[in-house]
């Protein structure tokens, strides 16, 4: 068999804008898998924030891997171990923390199992309205981290500008140190140089032993954009960014709210229109 492997976005790509999937999206991953292909379900989201929506899925653990944290951690679900880490050095976080102090930026980091935030507020109550971990809120939070966390999150509620700022405070600095994204206009995502969702992308094929040319990525905001340049075929979302359709190999018709990915999965893992005719779930 010619066996394939999917790297999808989670908001925006995946689940629509109630964080849910589709019925004819859910059939169309479980083909997938039935035809003996891989999905990598590729986030900005810690591994503790993707798991439910793993849970929602309900997809076999059979070639099902998660990229977490911006490619920063590779878990193999089959057999419930983490198959590649890369973590930020506390010297780092440390430089990070203190410029978001200078410039009265919010910005959280991670523990394996929570949120470590700064203060109680808007920022955090916007966050964890999908993310749903235990947070632990401290005036100290280098005091609170036990080992490297995967990436920290800079999160603005009101100002986008505001985090452009603080992310050219911290050029030169970061280059070729600290990679910094946008996951969404209010985030953003601060990790390794060494990670990255490309990265990640190419390290996994490597490890299945697929080529590259048989990787699909897809995706919507800036932070996927490593990850579609390294696919095979890069696919953006209707909705995406100008800069992620802008280096796409395939631009879908249709947003994430109606399903923009069915026709180009159907396409290129050679899935035929009439197994959806039979469950009666027709193309939107």
């Amino acid at each position: 068999m010619n066996q394939k492997i999917l790297f999808t976005d989670l908001d925006g790509t995946l689940l629509n804008d109630e964080k849910k999937i589709s019925p004819v999206l859910h059939a169309t991953l479980q083909k997938i898998q039935k035809n003996g292909h891989v999905i990598v379900l590729s986030s900005g989201r810690p591994l503790g924030g993707i798991l439910p929506v793993k849970k929602m899925l309900q997809l076999d653990d059979h070639n099902l891997y998660i990229s977490s944290n911006n490619g920063s951690q590779v878990l193999d679900c089959s057999r419930n171990q983490c198959i590649m880490e890369k973590r930020v050095p506390l010297e780092d976080i440390r430089h990070i923390l203190q410029i978001a102090e200078e410039t009265d930026t919010y910005c959280q980091t991670y523990t394996d199992t929570q949120i470590v935030s700064p203060k109680e507020g808007a920022e955090l109550s916007l966050y964890t309205r999908h993310i749903h971990m235990p947070y632990l809120c401290t005036d100290d939070i280098m005091g609170a981290l036990t080992k490297e966390p995967f990436k920290l999150l800079a999160i603005d509620v009101t100002s986008h500008a505001h985090l452009e700022a603080f992310q050219k405070a911290l050029y030169p600095w970061a280059e070729g140190r600290i990679s910094t994204l946008f996951s969404a206009p209010q985030y953003l995502e601060l990790f390794s140089s060494r990670s990255g969702k490309g990265n990640a992308l190419r390290e996994l094929c490597q490890h299945l032993d697929i080529p590259i040319e048989n990787a699909m990525a897809a995706g919507d905001m800036d932070n996927d954009i490593t990850m579609l340049e390294a696919a095979g075929t890069g696919v953006a979302m209707a909705n995406a960014t100008e800069g992620v359709k802008a280096i796409a190999d395939i631009i879908t018709e249709a947003d994430n709210n109606h399903d923009g990915l069915v026709p180009v999965l159907l396409n290129f893992f050679e899935i035929e229109q009439s197994v959806f005719d039979t469950l009666m779930l027709p193309l939107l």
